[in-house]
C-alpha cells in the first residue's frame, strides 16, 4: 500500500502539477499580514494542526520522500534570498539539512517584526506544491514562529534547545514550536524555568507543552467516589493522578462506545462498567507535571513509556492536586 501512494503521488507530480502550474502562476496573491497565523494560506492554528495531525497519522507518510519532493521543487526555481524573510530561510535550511542541530540554524541576532507574512518570493515557490507538502511547509514556517517567539519573551529557549536536531518528525522541537505559538506569555516563561529547574529532558519539555489548555481525567464511577469524593484533600492514589490533554478528552468523550474510550486511554475492558466520570483541571506547574515511569503509582499492564498512553493519547501525571482545584465534572452513564 504504501508503494501505491507513492505512486499515486508520483502521478499527481507527473499528470496533476503541470496541467495546474499555469493557473497558480496567473494568481496574483497579496501580501497579508496576520500576526503568527497564516490566514492566507487556507489554514487557522486549529485547522493546520488537524490537517499536521493527519499526516504525522498517515500510514503513508514517508520523510525522505516528502523532503526530496520540497528539495527538488526548490531546485526548479532560483529564489532570491535577499527577498526572503528571515523564517522563510530558516525554513529552507531546514528543508536542507534535516536533523542539522538548533544552534547551526538560528542566529543569534533576527529580526521577525515585519516577517509574519508569505513574500513574492517566497510564494514562486510555495504557490507550486503539491497540498499535503504545502501543509508541511505552513507547519515549518508557524513552528519557526512559535520558537522565535519563545526565544523574545523568555530568554533561554535556544540554550536549552541548542544541542536537539530539526527534523520532520512528529514529535520534535518543530511539534514545542507550534504548541508555543499562541501559548500564553506566563506559560512560556514558566515551562522554561520548570524545565531548568526539574533538568527535564527535551522530551519531557515537549510532552508539557501538550497540556497548557488544561486537562482531564478519566475515572470509573466507582474511582470517582473513592479517590475523589471519599479523598480528604488530594486527588489520585496517593496523591497521584493520571491527565490527558483537554482538547483530547472532549473528543474522546463523543465517542459513543466505553470500549473505545478504555482503548484510546491504555485501560482494560470493562474499567467503566460502573459508569464515567470525567472531570477537567488548569495546568499547573504547581502540580509538578510530569512524565509517567515505570514505578508511577496506578500505572497499569497496559502502560508505556513515552508521554502516550498505549491508544496514543498523551499524558502526564500530577502531584498532590487539592480536590476543590476541580473544574467541571461530568457524568456519562
Amino acid at each position: 500500500m504504501k508503494y501505491f501512494a507513492l505512486g499515486l503521488f508520483l502521478f499527481q507530480i507527473l499528470i496533476v502539477y503541470p496541467a495546474s502550474a499555469y493557473f497558480y502562476v496567473t494568481q496574483e496573491l497579496p501580501k497579508i499580514e496576520c500576526k503568527i497565523c497564516y490566514q492566507y494560506s487556507f489554514y487557522s492554528e486549529k485547522n493546520l494542526a488537524q490537517e499536521i495531525e493527519g499526516i504525522w497519522k498517515s500510514n503513508f507518510y514517508d520523510k525522505a520522500f516528502y523532503l526530496n519532493y520540497l528539495k527538488s521543487a526548490l531546485n526548479n526555481y532560483q529564489l532570491d534570498e535577499n527577498k526572503l524573510s528571515y523564517i522563510e530561510k530558516i525554513t529552507f535550511k531546514i528543508i536542507y539539512k534535516n536533523n542539522t542541530k538548533v544552534k547551526n540554524i538560528f542566529a543569534e541576532k533576527y529580526d521577525i517584526s515585519n516577517n509574519y507574512y508569505f513574500s513574492n518570493e517566497f510564494l514562486k515557490y510555495y504557490n507550486h506544491l503539491l497540498p499535503q507538502p504545502q501543509i508541511l511547509i505552513q507547519y515549518i514556517l508557524y513552528s519557526i514562529q512559535g520558537i522565535l517567539r519563545a526565544e523574545e519573551l523568555a530568554n533561554g529557549y535556544f540554550k536549552l534547545l541548542k544541542n536537539e536536531s530539526l527534523n520532520l518528525d512528529s514529535n520534535g522541537i518543530l511539534e514545542l514550536g507550534f504548541n508555543l505559538a499562541h501559548a500564553p506569555k506566563s506559560f512560556i516563561y514558566d515551562l522554561l524555568k520548570y524545565a531548568q529547574l526539574k533538568k527535564l529532558s527535551f522530551n519531557e519539555t515537549v510532552a508539557l507543552s501538550r497540556f497548557q489548555k488544561g486537562v482531564s481525567v478519566f475515572l470509573s464511577q466507582s474511582s470517582y467516589q473513592n479517590f475523589v469524593l471519599k479523598s480528604d484533600k488530594f486527588l489520585g492514589r496517593a496523591g497521584v493522578i493520571f491527565v490527558t490533554s483537554k482538547s483530547v478528552a472532549d473528543k474522546i468523550i463523543k465517542l459513543n462506545s466505553k470500549k473505545e474510550i478504555e482503548n484510546f486511554l491504555g485501560l482494560a475492558e470493562g474499567t467503566f462498567a460502573s459508569g464515567l466520570v470525567k472531570y477537567n483541571l488548569p495546568f499547573s506547574f504547581d502540580y509538578c507535571p510530569a512524565l509517567p515511569h515505570d514505578k508511577t503509582i496506578g500505572r497499569n499492564a497496559k502502560f508505556i513509556l513515552g508521554g502516550f498512553t498505549s491508544g496514543n493519547i498523551p499524558e502526564l501525571v500530577f502531584y498532590n492536586v487539592p480536590k476543590y482545584d476541580i473544574i467541571k465534572v461530568e457524568y456519562i452513564k
